[in-house]
């Protein structure tokens, strides 16, 4: 709650046009402060990384090749494998979630995806086997169960259907192998 008394005028705009319910959630102490941030400090962020041109988007890039250069080295020195997998998010998948006034561009979002073709070319660029869940998350019927409302995280149901999907996509690539059922 202190938080949100100390925002300046700029900051008070921005967290009065979030949701009242999601306002309320702040206040009581019912959502992450972590995300509060976020919509107060970073309120174009998807808008920012959507677009590979941007300067931020270009320094990001950068550092994520470098982290997986960095991480794959690692898991060579280990004798293992690691592999990119980009989890859904609801403003590219058409889900329904409740934060702040730029969710009406979820629906551009979903029709103008550029975050995972960056993603993949960020794993062809550093040969690291790709798994991307977005097209999966779109032709899901429900768009209201996979995500908590106000806050965008999977809910239980989302992590279960991740983990299927992930299960899947390892199976398909060989890198694991299907159990056989027991009869």
């Amino acid at each position: 709650m202190s938080m949100i008394e100390n925002f300046n005028h700029l900051q008070k705009i921005r967290f009065h046009a979030l949701d009242n319910t999601v306002q309320s959630l702040f206040k009581s102490g019912n959502l992450n402060p972590d995300l509060l941030n976020y919509y107060i400090y970073f309120p174009d962020r998807i808008t920012i990384f959507n677009n590979s041109h941007h300067p931020v988007t270009k320094f990001s890039i950068q550092e994520m090749s470098k982290d997986f250069k960095e991480m794959k080295d690692i898991c060579a020195s280990y004798n293992t494998e690691i592999i990119f997998i980009n989890l859904p998010n609801n403003n590219f998948t058409g889900h329904i979630v409740i934060r702040t006034a730029n969710d009406v561009l979820n629906s551009y979002f979903e029709k103008n995806n550029n975050i995972d073709s960056i993603y993949r070319s960020i794993a062809k660029n550093n040969n690291v086997p790709y798994i991307e869940l977005t097209g999966h998350f779109i032709h899901l019927q429900n768009k209201s169960d996979y995500f908590f409302k106000y806050d965008g995280h999977p809910t239980a149901k989302g992590y279960a259907e991740i983990a299927r999907c992930i299960g899947s996509q390892l199976i398909d690539q060989g890198k694991l192998k299907r159990k056989e059922s027991v009869k």
